[in-house]
């Protein structure tokens, strides 16, 4: 059988495959050999594809394999580069934080130091009854602000080379140290259920083995599936 006789047995079938209706007995009965001739068209295509899927499956390997083989040390070696250059450019981000906390406390003491200046010119003011000039004291005290400066990274967030650009972004590593807790998170609203993919195939083979009926958040429906073989 060629490629154009299956086309046309295809088209045969599916076009009496969308006319059956199952109403009685003789109806089933129909549907029961159209569906047997529908797996024996499967085995046809399958059969008819095969030799040529096996030739191109092992050329497809054969190219896979050699590409990988060329293409894995190379992919390590950027890999190892990346890592080495984000360990870095890390540290650095470390260092500018630090000396950005220390900038602030800096700054933040210099202001307490103003604002208790300025309080205590108040209180004096308060003791000559100079009520008016102790108001207008207390009120700067409360509006003391030193501008804050902004301590720059010494590497710019996109650098440029003869051989391309790089560019920096910042990330975050999760890594999970006890799924138990992580899943009572979940379960009390801090962590939003969206992370989860449940493995139904698991999932069901899990109800099969134990024979449940009933799992919460589960409804589960037994299905009739019917099998066919042909006439021998």
């Amino acid at each position: 059988m060629d490629e154009q006789q299956i086309k046309m047995e295809i088209v045969e079938i599916s076009d009496y495959v969308k006319s059956i209706v199952i109403i009685d007995r003789e109806s089933l009965e129909m549907a029961q050999d159209a569906a047997i001739s529908n797996k024996n068209l499967q085995t046809k295509i399958w059969d008819y594809w095969d030799d040529m899927v096996r030739k191109a499956d092992a050329a497809h390997k054969a190219l896979t394999k050699n590409r990988g083989e060329m293409f894995k040390p190379v992919k390590n070696d950027g890999i190892i580069l990346t890592n080495k250059i984000s360990v870095y450019l890390t540290a650095q981000e470390k260092i500018r934080l630090a000396e950005q906390a220390r900038i602030d406390a800096e700054r933040e003491k210099k202001e307490q130091k103003e604002r208790e200046k300025l309080e205590r010119r108040a209180d004096k003011a308060i003791e000559k009854g100079q009520d008016e000039k102790a108001e207008e004291l207390l009120e700067k005290a409360e509006q003391v602000f030193i501008p804050p400066s902004i301590v720059k990274s010494k590497i710019e967030k996109t650098s440029r080379t003869d051989a391309g650009t790089m560019s920096q972004s910042s990330d975050i590593k999760v890594t999970i140290t006890d799924k138990r807790k992580l899943v009572e998170s979940i379960t009390a609203g801090k962590v939003s259920l969206d992370i989860i993919t449940v493995n139904e195939t698991k999932l069901k083979r899990l109800i099969k083995l134990n024979q449940w009926s009933h799992v919460p958040g589960c409804v589960i429906e037994e299905i009739i599936k019917p099998s066919f073989r042909g006439v021998k």
